[in-house]
């Protein structure tokens, strides 16, 4: 029973590895810069979902490990506009570096999943931090 469920899982995991490839997917690794813009535009609502997705869930953690409630404030509207802003600039950031230095039809897709993992990482900091604190006052 244990293999098939193991089997199961990983069949679904694979199932979305290659939505994923399917989404990311580059025709033409001789793109000009509209191309290569368009294409990461097009990406981007996905991009900035995935990132607030992980940011709030982050966002409801910390304040379980802080003790908050749901009217208490754990940033300023300011911060957090601030940290959307500064992953949109570094996410257009990424056309240009593509543009400049791009090398085979998988470079878009390999930056897109790295830059998204180096920014839910990131976000995910102060979680952590939050969570190493509160296990550490209850021990």
């Amino acid at each position: 029973m244990e293999k098939i469920s193991t089997v199961r899982s990983e069949s679904y995991l694979l199932r979305i590895n290659l939505a994923i490839d399917a989404f990311l997917k580059v025709e033409d690794s001789h793109r000009n810069l509209l191309e290569i813009i368009y294409w990461w535009e097009k990406r981007r609502v996905a991009f900035n979902a995935i990132f607030i997705s992980f940011g709030l869930i982050n966002m409801s953690l910390s304040r379980f490990f802080l003790g908050l409630t749901l009217q208490e404030s754990l940033y300023s509207t300011f911060t957090l506009a601030s940290a959307i802003l500064v992953i949109n600039v570094a996410y257009s950031l990424s056309c240009v570096s593509e543009f400049f230095v791009r090398k085979d039809n998988k470079y878009a897709a390999q930056l897109f999943k790295r830059g998204l993992l180096f920014c839910v990482l990131a976000s995910m900091l102060p979680t952590l931090l939050h969570a190493k604190d509160w296990f550490l006052s209850i021990s």
